[in-house]
């Protein structure tokens, strides 16, 4: 599944931004260089965004973390759900999503459904909070279950037979 917050449409086109274009679609144009755009986007995984504001948290610079991450125009947040996390951590994750919520774009990708969030939130109200702030004004798209990496693998695997 992909949420899509995007206020308006962003063009992408270095190599980790390029990552992400299969799953994007018509919302991620590939025409322009970034660098000549002037846009900031981040690719990062939800693990390491929260292990980035952990050690953050431990080295007492949060807040120059927070800013850092609030500067993007876009942020791809891949991997949700895959690791569930801690209570410190969705509480980082929910801050930064929250504090972008209506102003900047994020895209989000996961394979759970909704009904699953609360096994990688612990509170159940900071999950409902989250999902709240994620789904307002969003384009969701159902990928379906199979994973577009394993299709390019197998149509690799074909071409060479």
């Amino acid at each position: 599944m992909l949420f899509a917050a995007l206020p308006r449409l962003i063009d992408l086109k270095t190599e980790r931004d390029a990552a992400i274009e299969p799953m994007l679609g018509r919302f991620v144009r590939a025409r322009v260089p970034r660098r000549r755009q002037k846009r900031r986007v981040r690719f990062t995984t939800a693990a390491a965004l929260v292990n980035e504001l952990v050690e953050a948290k431990q080295n007492n610079q949060v807040r120059r973390a927070m800013a850092k991450w609030q500067k993007y125009e876009l942020i791809a947040l891949d991997e949700v759900g895959y690791v569930p996390l801690a209570d410190v951590g969705a509480e980082f994750l929910f801050q930064v999503i929250s504090d972008r919520a209506e102003k900047t774009a994020l895209i989000v990708t996961t394979n759970l459904p909704f009904s699953e969030w609360t096994t990688v939130f612990p509170n159940p109200r900071l999950c409902k909070a989250l999902l709240d702030r994620i789904t307002d004004r969003a384009h969701i798209i159902e990928t379906g279950t199979e994973s577009f990496r394993f299709r390019r693998t197998m149509e690799k695997r074909q071409k060479k037979r």
